[in-house]
């Protein structure tokens, strides 16, 4: 492939270093970071999905639910969850 002659630099998504681009849909400086970044998709696609499959199984007729279960629900980390547990904004009781 003919060379422009000019150098467009980007910032690789994974690990933030610059890096010159060899084609124009290039995001990351190595295959190394491209590998993470897909590893890091597929892990954060499966953690998806099995948040979906908890959601789905709990039933809609229930007075209570686990914080596992208000996590996959509602779609909010753990901690967000229980920060506002603390807060009182959710209602709470502690069976266990």
């Amino acid at each position: 492939m003919p060379s422009l002659g000019i150098e467009i630099k980007r910032r690789c998504r994974s690990c933030g270093k610059e890096f010159i681009i060899k084609t124009l849909d290039s995001y990351y400086c190595s295959p190394k970071c491209s590998k993470a970044a897909h590893a890091r998709k597929k892990r954060a696609e499966e953690k998806e999905r099995k948040m979906a499959l908890i959601a789905k199984m709990v039933p809609t007729i229930r007075e209570f639910i686990s914080v596992k279960e208000a996590v996959a629900i509602y779609g909010v980390e753990r901690q967000t969850l229980y920060r506002l547990l603390r807060k009182g904004i959710i209602p709470c009781i502690n069976i266990g």
